[in-house]
């Protein structure tokens, strides 16, 4: 038991804490600010539970020890947080705070009173924290003296002293000194605190007296300069730029300045009275509207807010606002004003909206396009590489960023490019390139680069470029990726019943089990009958009209046809047929796709709808079905169009979303969920909106009701917008009109436009606001009573000159651009707007100036943009559109575009695909439309286009979907894919043709792989020969099945191949499957199949060949006799064969040399006729002179020589040498012409010469073969065309021409003209037109005139060439056009247009 002075100590320590707590409790109350006296109250009551605790341990439990330790752990925390949140230094989540250090500074004291530490340390910790808190407050004393702060930190730091020194006496528990100090401490701090309370409060009244004697001064001083600051700051609203009013907390409009007025063309008392929401600047959307409504009341809340709006303007246009919504309060903090400005961005968004477009073109080309994008600088260093490039070329980004490109480069083909690269940045050219890229895992990329410079006056920007992946085209080029097996599993395997039939007879050749299954015919049955012979169609019509589409185009396409099963039933189809063309045979693909059952689902819906119309329709209020989810709607009754303006075709199949129905989306989101929640709504008001953009508010219900497993929407609505518009009327009418005494003093200070008032007179500076002085540098004090001129702030004082003129003359002006600088130098372009103003009997000019150097530096960078993006554009070799997504509007074409369609810009541009008769088949355009209904991209699309000529071009289309200003668009790539699809039907061919005699070849022929010799394949001849079949050997050596009888023939065989790649009729001894032994010849070649060595050869089995040689010897022994007899019958029938041997090489060489001299042969046959006429005249001649001379002569020798025979003689000789030099001369023209146009037209060579000259000589040559024929050949040639082209290549085009109207214009006919005709065509060119009044070209073959190997006369010495060739020299090496036109039975025309100068070598490639 302890003593009685112990309990008393105790019981007033416990009493002294108490009433410390009390004391905070109720200071708390009275100044619920400081929220540290809540904390202290706290620690006080937790002190006096610590001793209490401690009085119960000494009354017999000492388990009270660690309530004693938690309490006093407490304590020691919240007289810590209190002192950090009296200090200005609160908690963001106290109890989280308090919970911590609670827990430590409890573990701490637990620990002092299990013993395992001294118990004096928690004391310690608790001294430290009173004497902190005793600082704490002797700084507060220092900073507000007089209140008695100082006074309560000194009791503090003396508790923390007494607790820290005498810790042991503290720890104390039997001590009654222990609990003398602490009362006394704590009560004499309560006293304390209600003294500094009372003296808080006196100041707190004193400083409000204050502050009410200032503010009435305020007031007085407010009056008196009340009209001048009224005057001034209403001309500061009106001249500023921006949108500025002011608004009552509920957000009535009070005030608005002239400039709002002035953009929406309203007066001020039709704006001012009404909510704010309701003007003219804020009724054109809706979501502004609401979005207004929140701002007023976040900001009248006290609060501040800031958006991007949109408002109107008198000519319609809708401009780009900075919106700041500020409130403006009185002297009691309570929000009295709302003050809206706006600023205007409209010109900033342009240019940020353009080179958005102009950023997504750029990315739509690098993404759309299929191609890999890349620019560099003007030397040739990367700075953008694409993903897409990337992928191609197997270079990442770092690596092309980096200057690590040509490394990547094959190096077969890195000299080639570091040398276009190096002449690209000399000359500044383009250039085109296809290369090889080396992967990092060794693999080869093939691509096709495409660079461009980019130049902008005589300055070279860069260059850009293009990466086109290529490998499918050299893959196609070199291998068919296509095979039989596909399509036969594929057409085996479909679901849709196909046949393939013969043509043009239709007979089936084959039917997949879809079309067995469909008919109920077997395969058995239809094969090589009709569709007629089974009795298939119901209208035999039908079928005819199909079989003369496909006749005239190669494929047809039905609508729905009713045909016959075997069992009498009629299905309903619909029916597709395509030409296709294996090898040399032509079949029919038929397919048809059965809609018996649709039809029948089809018919029952219309039966129903039937039914329920009439109700539906009769209703008078709008009655919708539409789709759940999407809001697309099904069916709506008569009053749709008349409540809603939209007609029923235009709202079947869209969506609620697409016409804009909906004025609040929210609204519609609400009533699906609720009427999903509850299965009806019922008289819910919703907004909506008229096709004329008329908003009406309606009262609707719905339902939801399943149809086909499909959810619908079942709506009833009643326009109920007359009566709301009343009620609104009435609320409107019934608000009154509220006014303002400060208006628009923060418009001037707080604009962030640089404004200034100054004297008109003078210049002199009278005020300015704080943006002014943030961008001038010069502090209001130092501006005023200064001029601009003064402070140097025009950067061009004309500028200011001109400036002041203007002001003078209008008294205001707009928008005035110059270019102003600060103080430190820094400069800006800025608009200026000012008005004059009079104030105080004075004129003075109010500035406003608003920062534009950014907007013209995004001006600047959107015309490199856009110079960049068009270069790109019209640089790249594939042929890129840009188009609209809904009807397929042509917005823009690049060059490649124009050239591989034939079109000019201007046919394009503004027209749709429909219009130009672009597509070629319809359903592609509709397939690609479905497509991008799902997806936003579309890739290697095979679609054909027809060009302007008529000419079928199959490309390889990709492209994806972007929105571009508002409107979503379609950048696709149509590179052309014709010539790669010829390659690949050729390799098919050609693949048919080598698979042919392959596998029916009679020499025994095999494939094996090198070196290991597994076989491939082999061929039948083979697998009769050595008894193995095809099976048996792919996939094995000959090794493993034993074919070789010596393998170390086999060993010396591949060390031959290995050194020559190929073997020539060896002997070698095979052991066939049946155990013969054969001994064939033996030829092979190894050559590259897939990327694969090959062997392929040949085993000629000469057995039997090799026994023959032997009887054959054996009988020479016996008769070696009978031999030696013949040997001179021998010997003379050698002579025979060697003279034969020799007349058969003979004519074997004579053959080569005509087959060499073909080209020339009928203009040397021809000129040999035209020379027959003057030589064999001249040798008549020469052979009668020679006769004369003769009888001359012996005249002379007798000397019987008369005057008369002298005279005769010389008369002769004259008129002899006469004739003789005519006809010489006529061969000898002949000769020429014949010796030039036999150079020209056997060799490339470029030389000047006269057209009209070159055409005779031409029209020369070919007399003699015309002459043979009853047809004519004009010439009507223009004199003096002199050209610098290839003589040879025109008379090879004449000739062509000619000998085809011989061969095919005449035909049936007994006579014929053809025509030439040259002239010149302005100063650079010549036309050449030729004609003929032959039977002329039917239309259907028109388009193909000019395809190699197309002909008429196909096996009757036609070889299709002739027209291909003459195209090929006049578009590629004369470098001209050529135009063909025809009438059926008057004749064709040939139109040539030439320039005058052939492009060289280098410009035909390109």
């Amino acid at each position: 038991m302890f003593s009685i002075p112990i309990q008393i100590a105790i019981v007033n320590s416990i009493i002294g804490n108490a009433v410390l707590a009390g004391i905070f409790l109720y200071l708390w109350r009275v100044d619920k600010r400081e929220s540290a006296l809540g904390y202290w109250a706290a620690a006080s009551a937790a002190s006096a539970c610590r001793i209490s605790f401690r009085l119960i341990r000494l009354e017999g439990y000492p388990a009270a020890i660690y309530g004693e330790a938690l309490c006093g752990a407490i304590s020691v925390v919240l007289l810590w947080m209190g002192t950090r949140v009296f200090v200005g230094k609160p908690f963001e989540a106290p109890w989280k705070v308090g919970l911590v250090a609670a827990a430590g500074m409890g573990g701490v004291a637990g620990l002092g009173a299990i013993g395992a530490i001294p118990i004096v340390i928690p004391y310690l910790i608790a001294g430290v924290v009173c004497f902190l808190v005793g600082l704490a407050l002797l700084r507060r004393g220092r900073e507000h003296p007089g209140v008695g702060y100082s006074i309560i930190g000194f009791f503090f730091a003396l508790y923390g002293g007494y607790l820290f020194v005498f810790s042991n006496l503290a720890s104390a528990p039997q001590d009654p000194r222990a609990y003398i100090f602490g009362p006394i401490i704590n009560l004499a701090m309560g006293m304390v605190l209600l003294v500094v309370t009372q003296r808080k409060q006196q100041f707190a009244a004193d400083k409000l007296s204050d502050a009410l004697l200032r503010e009435a001064e305020g007031r007085r001083a407010a009056e008196d300069v009340g009209l001048q600051s009224e005057q001034r700051y209403r001309a500061i609203v009106d001249t500023t730029r921006s949108l500025i009013g002011l608004l009552t907390p509920d957000g009535t409009l009070i005030d608005i300045n002239r400039t709002a007025l002035e953009r929406v063309d309203v007066r001020r008392q039709d704006a001012i009275g009404k909510p704010f929401w309701e003007t003219p600047w804020w009724t054109h959307d809706a979501e502004q509207q609401q979005r207004l409504k929140q701002a007023i009341r976040r900001v009248a809340a006290g609060g501040h807010d800031r958006f991007e709006s949109t408002h109107p303007s008198a000519d319609g246009s809708t401009g780009y606002f900075n919106f700041f919504l500020t409130p403006i309060r009185d002297a009691a903090g309570q929000v009295i004003y709302l003050v809206p400005e706006a600023h205007d961005i409209s010109a900033r968004r342009r240019v940020e909206q353009t080179l958005h477009v102009a950023e997504q073109r750029f990315r739509a080309i690098s993404e759309g396009s299929m191609l890999g994008v890349f620019a560099t600088d003007p030397q040739g260093k990367t700075n953008f590489f694409s993903r897409r490039a990337n992928e191609i070329t197997g270079i990442s980004e770092s690596a092309a960023i980096g200057g690590r490109w040509a490394e990547h480069v094959h190096a077969g083909d890195r000299s080639q490019h570091k040398t276009q690269w190096r002449n690209a940045i000399a000359e500044r050219k383009p250039f085109v390139s296809e290369r090889r890229y080396v992967r990092r895992d060794g693999s080869i990329s093939w691509a096709r680069v495409h660079v461009a410079p980019i130049i902008e006056g005589e300055s070279l920007l860069g260059f850009v470029g293009t990466v086109e992946d290529i490998n499918a085209r050299k893959q196609s080029e070199l291998a068919l990726r296509e095979s039989e097996e596909r399509f036969s599993s594929f057409f085996a395997l479909s679901p849709e019943p196909f046949v393939v039939a013969a043509y043009p007879g239709g007979e089936f050749i084959q039917v997949n089990d879809a079309w067995e299954r469909t008919f109920g015919f077997s395969r058995n049955e239809a094969v090589g009958r009709t569709g007629i012979d089974l009795d298939l169609w119901e209208s035999p019509e039908d079928r005819r009209k199909l079989y003369e589409a496909i006749v005239r185009r190669g494929e047809a396409r039905s609508g729905e046809t009713r045909l016959r099963r075997k069992n009498g039933d009629f299905i309903v189809v619909q029916m597709s047929a395509r030409v296709v063309t294996v090898g040399q045979n032509k079949y029919i693909l038929w397919g048809a796709h059965d809609v018996t059952e649709r039809r029948q689902m089809e018919q029952a819906l219309r039966e129903s709808e039937g039914r329920v119309s009439q109700v539906f329709y009769l209703l008078p209020d709008l009655v919708t079905i539409s789709s759940l989810e999407e809001g697309r709607f099904v069916d709506m009754n008569h009053q749709f169009e008349a409540m809603m303006g939209f007609t029923r075709e235009e709202a079947i199949g869209k969506a609620t979303a697409d016409l804009g129905i909906w004025v609040h989306a929210e609204q519609r989101q609400q009533f699906i969920e609720d009427v999903k929640r509850d299965g009806m709504v019922r008289s819910r008001e919703i907004a909506v909106r008229r096709k004329d953009g008329r908003e009406m508010i309606c009262e609707t219900s719905g339902s939801i009701f399943d149809w086909q497993g499909q959810s619908l929407l079942l709506m009833v609505t009643r326009d109920v917008t007359a009566q709301k518009v009343l009620e609104r009327a009435r609320v409107a009418a019934e608000a009154g009109l509220r006014e303002s005494e400060e208006k628009f003093s923060k418009a001037f200070y707080s604009s962030p436009d640089y404004m200034t008032i100054s004297r008109l007179s003078d210049g002199i500076i009278l005020d300015c606001n704080e943006a002014f002085e943030g961008f001038t540098g010069y502090g209001r004090a130092e501006a005023m009573n200064r001029t601009t001129l003064d402070l140097g702030i025009w950067l061009h004082p004309a500028e200011r000159a001109r400036f002041a003129d203007i002001l003078r003359q209008q008294g205001w002006l707009r928008d005035f651009e110059c270019t102003l600088q600060g103080r430190d130098g820094r400069r800006m372009i800025a608009l200026v707007t000012a008005s004059t103003i009079d104030m105080n009997g004075e004129q003075c000019v109010i500035a406003v100036a608003r920062d534009v150097s950014r907007q013209r530096r995004m001006e600047q960078e959107l015309r490199a943009g856009e110079e960049m993006f068009s270069t790109i554009f019209h640089q790249l070799p594939v042929a890129i559109a840009v188009s609209t997504r809904q009807e397929g509007r042509y917005i823009d074409v690049n060059t490649a575009w124009l050239e591989q369609f034939g079109y000019s810009r201007d046919d394009v541009v503004g027209k749709t695909g429909r219009e130009l008769n672009f597509w070629v088949d319809l359903d592609d355009r509709a397939k690609l439309a479905e497509h991008l209904d799902h997806e936003s991209a579309f890739f290697r699309r095979e679609i054909a286009f027809r060009a302007r000529d008529g000419r079928l071009i199959l490309t390889e289309c990709s492209g994806r979907l972007f929105g571009i200003g508002g409107e979503e668009v379609i950048i696709w790539s149509a590179p052309d894919i014709t010539e790669r699809k010829r390659i690949e039907q050729a390799l098919r061919e050609g693949e048919e043709m080598f698979s042919a005699i392959f596998h029916r070849s009679p020499v025994a022929l095999g494939v094996t792989a090198v070196p290991d010799g597994r076989y491939i394949d082999v061929n039948e001849t083979w697998e009769r020969q050595f008894c193995y079949t095809r099976e048996q050997m792919i996939g094995r050596t000959s090794l493993d099945i034993g074919l070789w009888l010596d393998p170390d023939e086999r060993t010396r065989l591949f060390s031959d191949l290995d050194k020559d790649s190929q073997v020539q009729n060896r002997e070698v001894h095979f052991l066939c499957g049946d155990g013969r032994e054969v001994l064939c010849e033996l030829s092979g070649q190894v050559f590259e199949l897939n990327g694969r060595n090959v062997l392929l050869w040949g085993a000629h089995d000469v057995t039997e060949h090799r026994r023959a040689q032997r009887e054959i010897e054996e009988l020479n022994l016996r008769l070696e006799a009978r031999v030696l007899e013949r040997t001179a019958k021998l010997k003379k029938a050698n002579a025979e064969i060697e003279t034969a041997m020799e007349s058969l090489k003979l004519a074997q060489h004579e053959l080569v040399r005509a087959e060499k001299l073909a080209a020339l042969g009928s203009l040397v046959a021809g000129v040999a006729h035209e020379l027959n006429t003057p030589i064999g005249n001249s040798v008549t001649v020469a052979s009668t002179l020679h006769d004369k001379t003769e009888v001359f002569g012996q005249a002379v020798a007798s000397g019987k020589l008369k005057r008369s025979t002298l005279d005769h003689y010389l008369e002769d000789t004259r008129t002899g040498s006469d004739l003789l030099l005519r006809n010489l001369m006529q061969a000898s023209d002949l000769i020429v012409s014949f010796k030039q146009v036999a150079v020209d037209q056997a060799s490339a060579q470029r030389r000047r010469f006269g057209l009209r000259q070159v055409v005779e000589e031409v029209a020369a040559t070919l007399a003699p073969m015309l002459k043979k024929t009853p047809f004519k050949l004009e010439l009507e040639l223009a004199d003096n065309v002199v050209m610098d082209s290839f003589p040879g290549s025109i008379g090879q085009v004449i000739t062509n021409l000619v000998t085809n109207a011989l061969a095919h214009a005449f035909e049936d006919r007994e006579c014929g003209v053809m025509h030439i005709k040259t002239w010149r065509r302005g100063l650079h060119g010549v036309e050449m037109v030729f004609t003929d009044d032959g039977v002329g070209i039917p239309e259907a073959d028109m388009k193909r005139v000019f395809d190699p190997f197309f002909t008429t006369k196909l096996g009757r010495g036609g070889s299709g060439l002739g027209l291909h060739i003459v195209y090929s020299l006049v578009t590629r090496v004369l470098g001209g056009r050529i135009q063909v036109t025809s009438q059926p039975g008057l004749g064709t025309r040939f139109q040539i247009s030439l320039p005058m100068k052939a492009p060289d070598r280098a410009e035909r490639e390109t």
